[in-house]
């Protein structure tokens, strides 16, 4: 199946300002380059006052993926030892199940660093 661009516009946060006010934030895929691995997205900013709109603003930005192995081989290039790969925040090792985040945990001379992507 091709996939078609811009895609949809999907729900991303929603942050509540008091009374009914809140900030509405969606997202959507503008593009896609597997082989430098970046994604292109426009995040949409609706300020709402009940279900009244106050204004919107749209900005274009992009994500630069690594896979699992680069970004251990950046950090062991780097002096990082002892890593730990975690996934969603749950300290629980990263696989498959993981879909929102991987989080790497290593220590260098001197002190712990942390690094989530």
């Amino acid at each position: 199946k091709e996939r078609v661009y811009p895609g949809e516009w999907k729900p991303h946060v929603v942050k509540e300002l008091g009374g009914e006010r809140r900030l509405v934030v969606d997202r959507r895929t503008t593009g896609v380059d597997p082989v430098e691995q970046l994604s292109c997205e426009e995040r949409r900013y609706r300020l709402m006052d009940g279900e009244t709109l106050l204004g919107e603003e749209v900005h274009a930005g992009q994500n630069h993926w690594y896979f699992k192995a680069e970004v251990v081989t950046m950090l062991q290039l780097a002096g990082f030892a002892d890593i730990e790969v975690t996934g969603d925040y749950t300290g629980i090792p990263f696989g498959a199940e993981h879909t929102d985040a991987i989080v790497f945990v290593c220590r260098k001379a001197g002190g712990v660093s942390r690094a989530s992507g």
